[in-house]
C-alpha cells in the first residue's frame, strides 16, 4: 500500500492515530516498524506507507471491524516471517501479524507505539540480508549513529 505522496512525520502520526481510533473496539494495539518507525524516531523525513504490526488476535479483530480479509504471506515471498497482511488503503497502511514482536521491542513516542531503535536495527539488518536494498543499509547506518549518540 502506497500513499499518493510521501508522508511526513505529522502525517504518519495522524494516520496512525486515526487507524487506532477506527479500531478502538479491537482489544489490542498496533505499532509501527520499518520506515514508519524511523520517521517517528526522526531518522527519516518521509515514507510512502505505514508499516504496522500487531498480534494475531488483533489482526483477527481488525479484519472483522474493517471488513477486509488479510492475505497469508510467507518467507518465500520475501517477508521476514510467515504472517497475515492486511492492506488498509484508507490509512495507507500495511498491517502485518508479528508473532515474534514482544512488548520489550516497543516504545511510545508522541502517542505512537513504535519499534525501539534496537528492534528497528534488527528488522533493517534482516531486510538488508534478505533483500540487499540500499535504503536498508542507509537506515542501518542512521540507526547505529543515533544509538551511538544515545
Amino acid at each position: 500500500m502506497q500513499a499518493d505522496h510521501p508522508l511526513t512525520r505529522n502525517e504518519v502520526i495522524d494516520r496512525y492515530k486515526r487507524l487506532q481510533q477506527r479500531l478502538s473496539g479491537v482489544n489490542g494495539f498496533i505499532w509501527l516498524g520499518g520506515g514508519s518507525a524511523l520517521i517517528i524516531h526522526n531518522l527519516r523525513e518521509t515514507t510512502m506507507d505505514l508499516d504496522a504490526g500487531c498480534t494475531i488476535r488483533t489482526m483477527v479483530a481488525a479484519q472483522r471491524v474493517l471488513g477486509i480479509v488479510a492475505e497469508e504471506k510467507t518467507v518465500d515471498q520475501g517477508y521476514l516471517d510467515n504472517c497475515l497482511l492486511l492492506t488498509i488503503p484508507e490509512f495507507d497502511t500495511d498491517l502485518h501479524s508479528e508473532a515474534h514482536t514482544s512488548f520489550d521491542d516497543l516504545e511510545q513516542i508522541d502517542g505512537v507505539w513504535v519499534y525501539t531503535l534496537e528492534a528497528c536495527l534488527k528488522q533493517k539488518q534482516a531486510l538488508y540480508a534478505r533483500l540487499n536494498r540500499e535504503k536498508d543499509l542507509t537506515d542501518i547506518n542512521n540507526i547505529k549513529a543515533a544509538m551511538a549518540r544515545g
